[in-house]
């Protein structure tokens, strides 16, 4: 017969999730959350033995409901497989080292935005499926293009802005594509 998968999905402002069982296993400090396209990092977790559940917290705040309700129909929730988050562990500056914005600054962006500028190309960082972080905010690339007059990085993002950004804040990009499991597609490098 059928089984029965209850969806998963995170709130408006969610901050944390609780999960059944001892999983802190699963969910290791400083790793990359992927919730369908958004990712998060885990920033604490913490297992209480009398209600035998686990509480996962992220970062950042949710600002938009991310999942899915749907039954059979589920977003996908993937943690990478080392530490990710600059923040919480200094020595993934391998993976994600700071972009120049000295000589391609960063241009200002609104909250709410699907794109990001750059003064100039950084369209070989910016990749798809790439994470750019932007003042301690992950996002994950879906493509970047020069502007009409070819003076600007247009950097698509899968998530909106969650808040407002300009050149003074650190920007970081991954040096490999964010897979999810069981890829059909690598993005090469050419």
């Amino acid at each position: 017969p059928p089984v029965y998968r209850k969806p998963f999905w995170l709130d408006v402002g969610a901050s944390d999730f609780t999960l059944e069982t001892n999983r802190t296993s699963d969910f290791p400090v400083g790793h990359l959350i992927l919730l369908g396209a958004a990712p998060l990092y885990i920033t604490a977790v913490t297992y209480d033995v009398t209600a035998n559940t686990t509480k996962v917290t992220i970062s950042p705040t949710t600002q938009v409901e991310i999942g899915s309700r749907a039954v059979g129909r589920d977003a996908g929730l993937t943690v990478s497989d080392f530490p990710v988050a600059p923040a919480t562990n200094p020595a993934t500056g391998g993976f994600m080292p700071v972009l120049d914005t000295v000589t391609t600054p960063l241009l200002p962006a609104d909250k709410g935005q699907l794109e990001v500028s750059f003064y100039g190309d950084v369209r070989q960082y910016t990749r798809a499926n790439h994470l750019l972080e932007i003042d301690g905010y992950p996002y994950i690339v879906v493509g970047s293009s020069l502007s009409d007059d070819g003076r600007n990085t247009v950097v698509n993002l899968a998530t909106p802005v969650y808040k407002d950004h300009d050149n003074t804040h650190v920007v970081r990009v991954s040096v490999r594509p964010v897979y999810a499991p069981s890829p059909v597609q690598f993005a090469g490098l050419s």
